[in-house]
């Protein structure tokens, strides 16, 4: 996959469930401090990395209000969950 850089300016981004993020390269997020949230509502997992070549995550917050929220699993995931 592809690498890529993205960018999160301060502010809040949330989110209805996970996004996930698939057979990608090398990624880099970053955020603009604790100004910068990512917040899922009703899930445990707000991004997913699946099958990425490296995930790096900076300055930035991650939140969910939810835990055991994915049925067809049978172990807890993070906020930020990391899959190969």
């Amino acid at each position: 996959g592809q690498d890529a850089e993205i960018c999160f300016q301060a502010g809040n981004y949330p989110l209805t469930g996970p996004v996930t993020v698939q057979n990608r390269g090398h990624l880099r997020l970053v955020g603009a401090g604790p100004g910068t949230r990512i917040t899922v509502d009703g899930a445990e997992t707000a991004l997913v990395f699946r099958d990425c070549a490296s995930v790096q995550v900076e300055t930035l917050h991650a939140s969910a209000n939810t835990t055991g929220s994915l049925a067809a699993s049978r172990q807890l995931n993070g906020v930020l969950t990391f899959l190969n």
